[in-house]
């Protein structure tokens, strides 16, 4: 489950949102639950429909603050029992022993029943829920 990016409320599901910036938009889903409603298979997995911005109820933008073990982390997937913790402060990476993805970018998968508490927010693209 992604916990970072564009999302939109279709049908009263929520979706992955991608704006192809030619007019056109996007619905993503990682599983085949939805073809009866015209979501088509790209690859493996992965299944899109095309959509017009009236069709939808809502655009947004998730963000998601974890806090383990008294410190705050962006959380960027759930995966199974796990949550993917992120940031760029270095000292933080380095007191975790976190991955090193980038110079300054750092992750780490820990046990969902082991977060402090995860803060969401969902932020609308007043730019897409224009009615």
């Amino acid at each position: 489950m992604k916990t970072l990016g564009k999302f939109a409320v279709y049908n009263g599901r929520e979706y992955q949102f991608v704006d192809l910036n030619n007019g056109t938009y996007s619905l993503i889903l990682n599983e085949q639950r939805d073809v009866h409603i015209g979501f088509e298979s790209v690859r493996s997995g992965r299944y899109v429909k095309d959509v017009l911005l009236k069709d939808l109820d809502f655009v947004f933008e998730k963000n998601t603050i974890v806090k383990y073990k008294g410190d705050e982390f962006v959380g960027s997937i759930i995966e199974e029992n796990k949550i993917m913790l992120y940031t760029r402060n270095v000292l933080l990476g380095k007191k975790y022993n976190m991955i090193m993805r980038d110079k300054d970018e750092y992750y780490l998968y820990v046990d969902l029943k082991d977060i402090d508490e995860i803060n969401q927010s969902w932020i609308p693209l007043k730019q897409y829920n224009k009615k």
